[in-house]
């Protein structure tokens, strides 16, 4: 449940015009190098 919250949040940020990138941020912000991170 709690790795779900980077997809709520990029959606949610991404309705925010003046700061575009700012949900792309927000949805991959636990993505690791090596993929071991979430949500992808």
């Amino acid at each position: 449940m709690i790795q779900k919250h980077p997809e709520i949040g990029g959606e949610i940020l991404a309705i925010i015009s003046e700061l575009p990138d700012i949900s792309i941020g927000a949805k991959y912000h636990h993505e690791k190098y090596d993929g071991t991170g979430y949500p992808y």
